[in-house]
């Protein structure tokens, strides 16, 4: 009985994982085909529109990545995607007013914090709710 209720406490946590990492894709792969059906009415393709192409693509990666570990979905591969498209924004941002910028600049500082404290703490502890969040 009592293997039972692991296996069924198991079994519910990786199902429950699997709905999660499937609507993360599913809305990834709708907002690709969504932003690649804009770029063809259009007739035409600037560089944002690539870029963001590309975050799609990095979000489904993640997701994979995480289908396919047994453990919880990576805190650093979240929070490297989103310093990575900040700084995106940033290049290719029409807005160039120097107050924007700063602050643009001031949370991808707040980011990259975040994510060395992150990786200190688990290489300090030698703590991690999954193998894969030390990397």
């Amino acid at each position: 009985r009592v293997l039972f209720r692991s296996w069924f406490r198991v079994c519910h946590c990786r199902l429950y994982a699997l709905f999660r990492l499937s609507a993360i894709a599913i809305a990834a792969i709708v907002g690709f085909g969504a932003e690649l059906w804009r770029m063809v009415t259009a007739d035409t393709i600037a560089l944002g529109d690539l870029l963001l192409l590309f975050l799609y693509t990095e979000v489904m990666v993640m997701a994979r990545a995480a289908l396919h570990s047994h453990h919880e979905l990576a805190i650093a591969m979240p929070i490297a995607i989103a310093i990575v498209a900040m700084g995106r924004y940033m290049v290719v941002s029409s807005d160039h007013n120097a107050l924007h910028q700063m602050m643009y600049a001031g949370a991808i500082f707040i980011l990259v914090a975040a994510l060395f404290l992150w990786k200190m703490r688990v290489r300090l502890t030698g703590w991690s709710a999954g193998k894969d969040n030390a990397d």
